[in-house]
């Protein structure tokens, strides 16, 4: 029997600042991850042979967020992550389990503000769900091996 391949995504988080203290979204289905493309400049001018660019600036885009309303007890922070659209890009963490213990993460922190918040999809016989775009402002940090008691820590550094 051969060994699964990949990393297991049971135990996952995304955290969010919000009152100097980190909260997590409680509820979550599924969660992307910032893309880096970067910009071409183009320099091309009348005595180049062919067009010419050289790279320009980063771009880490937008990632998505969905999952589903939870009772009451626990649901604010879905209603708190809604009432933050439009509002100033806040730091938020995207955890990423490194195997099935969840006791190491691999963490991407960055600037990101809420583009687009949709709640309150359901169906017959089914949960609502919600989802949310949302767009990263600068860079994005990369943090390994971080131990799963310091994910809502200050400072990971």
């Amino acid at each position: 029997m051969s060994k699964p391949r990949g990393k297991p995504t049971q135990g996952a988080r995304f955290l969010f600042l919000h009152n100097e203290e980190w909260k997590k979204l409680e509820g979550m289905s599924e969660m992307g991850s910032p893309a880096l493309t970067v910009d071409d400049i183009d320099v091309t001018d009348f005595d180049s042979p062919a067009k010419e660019t050289i790279p320009g600036s980063k771009d880490f885009g937008t990632f998505q967020l969905s999952g589903q309303y939870l009772p009451k007890a626990i649901a604010p922070n879905q209603a708190l992550l809604e009432s933050l659209a439009g509002a100033e890009a806040f730091p938020c963490r995207i955890c990423l389990p490194d195997d099935a213990s969840q006791k190491k993460y691999t963490v991407k922190e960055c600037l990101a503000s809420v583009k687009e918040f949709k709640g309150g999809d359901s169906k017959t016989f089914d949960k609502q769900t919600f989802s949310t775009t949302m767009k990263v402002s600068g860079e994005t940090v990369r943090y390994d091996d971080v131990d799963v008691d310091d994910l809502l820590e200050e400072s990971l550094d």
